[in-house]
């Protein structure tokens, strides 16, 4: 039987045909080459944010530091002046709390 009257006989339709797997065979590439794009992307944006949190909890314990500082000192001033105004600090109860204060800050 004769075929030469089917388009996969003929140049043109082969010419188009070898066009189009080449065109699907980039689009493949293209295709994989996004999803790579994409995952890099969002590895440096998951990065970015572990740095922005590691940094953001660094700078609240900075802080937190700080203010256990402030309160240790502020609670040694107020031992040493009671233990200047008072002949009895020893025995005074509020003595006794500002210690206990300055042993757990």
């Amino acid at each position: 039987e004769d075929r030469s009257d089917f388009p996969e006989n003929e140049p043109r339709y082969q010419t188009l045909q070898k066009r189009l797997d080449k065109a699907e065979e980039r689009l493949a590439e293209a295709k994989a080459e996004l999803g790579k794009a994409k995952a890099e992307r969002d590895m440096a944006v998951a990065e970015a944010k572990a740095e922005r949190d590691k940094a953001v909890a660094e700078t609240k314990a900075e802080m937190e530091k700080a203010k256990a500082e402030r309160d240790i000192d502020t609670i040694r001033q107020q031992i040493d002046e009671f233990e200047k105004t008072s002949d009895f600090a020893k025995t005074e109860p509020l003595y006794h709390a500002l210690k206990e204060r300055l042993d757990t800050a």
